[in-house]
């Protein structure tokens, strides 16, 4: 009973008291943001890019030192797995918390006519007796991208965006501020050939013009205001196409068809239930870890429990160090790109294509015609989250083998020649896509490393066991690209010249090595 109790007050206790106060502290912060009807960071943003990264800062600084107190299993800390269950358990309420938030905020504001829009007090959310959509300026913007952990799902959005006159006769104003937006997303597999892909599309296409021509828009509730996101940039686009003038400020609503008094479901009560399940799972898990009684005394004395690096954190992989320096540089170079094409407001999950051209992604008719700076921008972008995490666990995994046998100049040299061989493989076979990503590089990566492996240059220790995971990852990923949407082009562009490059490696790390072994000579 009493290490139950220890554990309660070491683990579970403060645990409560940082999950309760950053889901209070942040659900405060973004209430008060709406209440104001601020609209400086985009919706997805705030709802869920900063409710992922927000509970890592209260972890890190109260949490994570006790966790240090856990005793090692098999050899490996557990300090850290502590700590990744215990941002699971808050993440997911406080994300539910914010969505809450964002629609529980807001009075219904009660509209004779779409004039009355700049009369009255800015709202979110509005009833709207008389109006007019206006089809025959209706604007389409349409837009495609992947999703699942191996690209395996393509998504087709295509968005419309329709002006709101007050009646028919209005139609004749040459500016327009008021649009009614909807979206129609469909998904289907990311397989087969761009034919069958663009076939697959234009079904979609044909159903969405279908449903516009016969659809009321009429009937709706009540009108909800599109806050700055990234459906808002697309209904933008849409606008810009449909041939109606209108002003930079504009009020995009999007038609609500439920009682607005149901308008959050049942989302409050998932804030307890999310809250509930996490709370019981990392209370499980803690009272079944065993804790280091030596580490404990120290802790209890206010002394360092620290019998390693004090630099020995998860952290250390993001920062260069003597045998590991280009790694981190990369890693930074990459996830800071996707970062800031974050908060511009691009997205999440997924960026478009326009908006990766835009930022220098691969692209035949523009690389080919002037613009070969893309075989290398193209190798840091990436084209949403799931995308950017496989390719930098890959490269976190070929460089701590890799870059303290070849050096920093070698690796580096490595990852930009193989990183523009792959995406000017990637140009050479697709005539009209788009690629992005570091995939091509790491394939680059793994090239070298596998060469070295054959040509025993690593101890043979490594060798058999290194050489089974290099030849799984190489060949699973290979796989999943014959299913279509990964650019297998990009990737075996990469491991041929790779493959080149270890094998010249190779001849001086031979020579080097005889060096060293060589009595009486200088290294």
């Amino acid at each position: 009973m009493g290490n139950i109790l220890l554990k309660t007050r070491l683990f579970i206790q403060p645990f409560i008291l940082v999950a309760i106060g950053t889901i209070a502290l942040y659900s405060l912060v973004h209430g008060l943001y709406i209440y104001c009807g601020l609209d400086l960071l985009n919706q997805e943003v705030v709802e869920y890019f900063i409710p992922i990264a927000l509970p890592i800062i209260p972890i890190y600084i109260w949490l994570y030192p006790r966790y240090k107190l856990i005793q090692a299993r098999k050899g490996k800390d557990q300090d850290f797995n502590m700590a990744l269950f215990a941002a699971v358990a808050i993440i997911a309420p406080l994300i539910i918390s914010q969505m809450y938030l964002d629609k529980a905020v807001g009075s219904l504001v009660k509209l004779d006519n779409t004039t009355e829009i700049n009369t009255k007090p800015q709202s979110k959310y509005y009833e709207l007796k008389n109006c007019y959509f206006d089809k025959q300026y209706a604007g389409f913007h349409g837009k495609s991208d992947v999703s699942g952990r191996h690209s395996q799902d393509l998504n087709f959005h295509i968005y419309v965006a329709l002006p709101i006159f007050k009646d028919a006769d209005d139609t004749a104003n040459n500016v327009n501020t008021l649009w009614l937006g909807r979206v129609y997303n469909k998904t289907v597999g990311n397989h087969g050939t761009e034919e069958e892909k663009d076939k697959k599309y234009d079904d979609f296409r044909k159903t969405v013009i279908e449903d516009f021509d016969t659809r009321d828009f009429k009937q709706f509730v009540y009108l909800k205001r599109e806050p700055k996101s990234e459906d808002r940039n697309n209904f933008i686009k849409a606008i810009d196409r449909s041939g109606k003038a209108h002003p930079q400020t504009l009020n995009i609503l999007t038609a609500e068809t439920e009682p607005f008094e149901n308008r959050t479901g049942s989302l409050l009560q998932w804030i307890f239930i999310a809250f509930g399940i996490g709370t019981v799972v990392y209370s499980l898990i803690a009272l079944f870890q065993k804790i280091d009684m030596d580490k404990l005394q120290l802790y209890q004395a206010g002394k360092p429990t620290e019998e390693e690096d004090p630099d020995s954190s998860v952290w250390r992989l993001l920062v260069p160090k003597k045998d590991f320096f280009i790694t981190p540089i990369l890693l930074d170079l990459n996830i800071g790109i996707y970062l800031v094409m974050v908060f511009c407001g691009l997205g999440i999950m997924s960026f478009s294509s326009d908006d990766l051209l835009k930022w220098g992604a691969d692209y035949r008719p523009l690389t080919i015609n002037g613009q070969w700076w893309r075989l290398v921008t193209s190798m840091f972008l990436h084209g949403g989250l799931m995308h950017i995490v496989g390719n930098m666990v890959g490269l976190l995994f070929v460089g701590a083998f890799l870059e303290p046998v070849l050096g920093r100049a070698k690796y580096l040299f490595a990852y930009l020649v193989t990183g523009i061989i792959s995406s000017g493989a990637s140009i050479w076979w697709h005539v009209a896509t788009v690629s992005v990503g570091a995939s091509g590089a790491i394939f680059g990566l793994f090239g070298v490393f596998l060469a070295l492996l054959l040509l025993k240059v690593f101890p043979d220790g490594v060798k058999k066991s290194m050489l089974v995971v290099t030849l799984l990852f190489i060949g699973y990923n290979l796989a999943m690209g014959l299913t279509g949407g990964i650019d297998n082009a990009a990737h075996i562009g990469g491991l041929i010249s790779g493959l080149v490059l270890g094998v010249i490696f190779s001849f001086t790390l031979e020579k080097q090595q005889l060096v060293k072994e060589t009595p009486g000579t200088d290294a």
